[in-house]
């Protein structure tokens, strides 16, 4: 008897620890949460401020890795590139005197310095093992702030805030119809920028160590722009099936103008984004991109090698692209 309740005993401390176990591991996962649990954040800025800077290339590289970051928050919890959670409690302020500085360069630099909302200071229980992130966090009115410790501070906002915002600027867009053959790009641009509207004419003041000191947008990494993208305007197109479409200009740190073909959802989520407009610099001339959109929206792309010294040599074909846009609202590349 005393032999079989020690193994009723023994099952039924292993069954408390596995369900133990179990309970806490659904509470780490990220997939038990509802989308009412959940709020998004928008990368929207980041800032580099070091005091003794990295190489050109060693920054880049790292800025492009850190610009794909994907952030959630649910209760005490952030929820970093959709499965990792890191468990947070609030605490009094506990920044350091050097992150203090790097947060009210950021402040000034998204013009929040007035903002009257009190600020909350937030630390990891566990520290992450992506970005290099320090372990502090700040909220502040719509806004979050992560750390690293190599002196850069990412500024995310709600974003359902963002797709507000867009939802508002889209209605005011000027409309367009296909087929666009080449229309608004090249010397087009200059000529017709009044139809262009400005995204956001926020004006990036200038902080060193930035990539971009001309042209601030806090669409810049919603839209999965490059580290140096900026000055965003746009066009919209009459919309292709349920698909919202964007022509969209911007402005490289070289001063050198993309545009891009944007797909948004209904709620003004991004889908997808294809550059149809570039111009890719070469020690001896360049590649330049053309474009043609017919009027079943089928997509085709023309890069041209252009010399600087084109009165003796010509401008020839270098490829031919050719996109449909799916059901999903994807750029997708097709044969002919």
């Amino acid at each position: 008897m005393l032999t079989i309740l020690n193994r009723f005993f023994v099952l039924f401390f292993c069954c408390f620890i596995t369900l133990a176990v179990s309970a806490n591991e659904t509470k780490n996962d990220p997939n038990s949460l509802t989308k009412q649990d959940i709020t998004e954040w928008q990368l929207v800025d980041i800032t580099y401020l070091p005091d003794i800077p990295l190489d050109d290339l060693t920054l880049y590289t790292r800025l492009n890795e850190i610009k794909n970051i994907s952030v959630k928050s649910s209760d005490s919890k952030l929820i970093l590139d959709e499965n990792h959670i890191i468990n947070v409690h609030q605490v009094t302020d506990n920044l350091s005197p050097r992150s203090h500085e790097l947060l009210q360069k950021v402040l000034e630099h998204l013009k929040l310095t007035g903002n009257q909302q009190e600020n909350q200071y937030f630390d990891f229980v566990t520290l992450p093992k992506q970005y290099n992130l320090n372990p502090s966090l700040v909220l502040i009115s719509d806004y979050l702030f992560l750390f690293t410790n190599d002196d850069m501070v990412l500024a995310f906002k709600l974003k359902q805030k963002m797709r507000q915002t867009l939802a508002t600027i889209y209605e005011k867009l000027n409309i367009i119809d296909v087929p666009l053959n080449n229309y608004y790009w090249g010397d087009e641009v200059n000529s017709n920028n009044d139809i262009f509207l400005p995204i956001t004419d926020t004006v990036d003041p200038f902080v060193a160590g930035k990539f971009n000191d001309d042209c601030f947008d806090e669409f810049n990494y919603f839209f999965k722009g490059m580290i140096d993208d900026g000055c965003f305007r746009a066009l919209k197109l009459k919309s292709y099936k349920k698909i919202k479409l964007l022509l969209l200009s911007s402005v490289a740190i070289n001063s050198a103008r993309q545009l891009s073909l944007i797909s948004l959802s209904d709620d003004f989520n991004l889908i997808d984004r294809l550059e149809i407009g570039e111009f890719y610099e070469l020690e001896d001339g360049g590649i330049l991109s053309k474009y043609f959109i017919d009027k079943n929206y089928r997509i085709t792309i023309k890069h041209f090698n252009s010399p600087y010294d084109y009165k003796k040599r010509p401008t020839t074909l270098v490829s031919k692209i050719h996109y449909v846009i799916n059901k999903q609202g994807k750029f997708v590349k097709v044969k002919r």
